[in-house]
């Protein structure tokens, strides 16, 4: 009896031990949407390269929903006249407020357009500071340049590194 005693104990021991050193399983992501509209935009270049136009703009948008504040971005348009296509690569920072964490997050979008005035972007997040640091995700935005302003929705999966 006494050996089994010990044995219950030892177990025990070992298996609460072993508990503490588990990885951690990773939580879900957190998902934001919300909208945006654009409040101000200004071309600061404009080239030919062959068939293709490029043309590079500073974008100023304010979002509201999830996330509240101001989106710049510099997206640069690449208008392939051959085939019509017009495809956007851009870098942009979020500067604000998601429920109570307040900070920037750095995005790398790449998008088409998918109708004339209407762009489809996919959106990694690569960086965030204040307490959006350690911050990763992926999403979209749909943005629509027929609307005055233009106007946007974006939804983000959001995780923490």
């Amino acid at each position: 009896m006494r050996k089994a005693l010990i044995g219950v104990l030892i177990a025990a021991a070992f298996a609460l031990t072993s508990v503490q050193f588990m990885p951690a399983v990773a939580a879900e992501p957190d998902e934001v949407s919300g909208t945006m509209s654009q409040v101000s935009t200004e071309q600061l270049s404009a080239k030919v390269a062959g068939p293709n136009k490029f043309v590079l703009n500073h974008n100023m948008w304010a979002a509201s929903g999830d996330l509240q504040g101001d989106l710049v971005s510099e997206p640069l348009v690449i208008i392939h006249t051959l085939t019509g296509e017009i495809t956007v690569n851009e870098w942009a920072t979020f500067t604000g407020t998601c429920g109570d964490l307040e900070g920037t997050v750095t995005l790398r979008n790449h998008g088409v357009m998918v109708s004339p005035g209407h762009f489809h972007i996919d959106s990694e997040i690569v960086k965030g500071t204040g307490d959006f640091k350690g911050v990763c995700g992926w999403g979209t935005i749909e943005v629509d340049m027929t609307t005055c302003p233009p106007s946007a929705t974006y939804s983000f999966s959001l995780g923490w590194e």
